[in-house]
């Protein structure tokens, strides 16, 4: 199995925030396992930076990610992201995805 899991159910500290991250590796694992562990501070940071402008910061949480890992060009890995918060009393579901990976609620 190339998949790996990770959930970030108070992601930031905060209990309104859950942070859900499914990568599917391709070619091996490495990259997958990669993703997994560096993705979720690479959205964090990437949030504070953009002062939570959330469809930006998944965009270019991706795009960081992507960028450190140009020396795995022989393996690869698909990825989802969801993000769930309470914005405004309501929850609110944010998905990125790259690669042939999808999600559906």
């Amino acid at each position: 199995m190339e998949d790996f899991l990770t959930i970030k159910k108070n992601f930031m500290n905060d209990n309104s925030k859950g942070l859900y991250i499914l990568c599917d590796g391709h070619s091996g694992d490495q990259v997958a396992k990669i993703v997994i562990e560096k993705l979720p501070d690479i959205i964090e940071k990437t949030f504070l930076e953009n002062n939570f402008e959330i469809e930006k910061s998944l965009v270019d949480s991706f795009k960081k990610m992507d960028e450190e890992l140009k020396e795995h060009e022989e393996t690869g890995s698909t990825c989802i992201a969801i993000y769930i918060c309470i914005e405004n009393g309501e929850r609110i579901v944010y998905s990125a995805n790259i690669g042939d990976s999808r999600s559906i609620l």
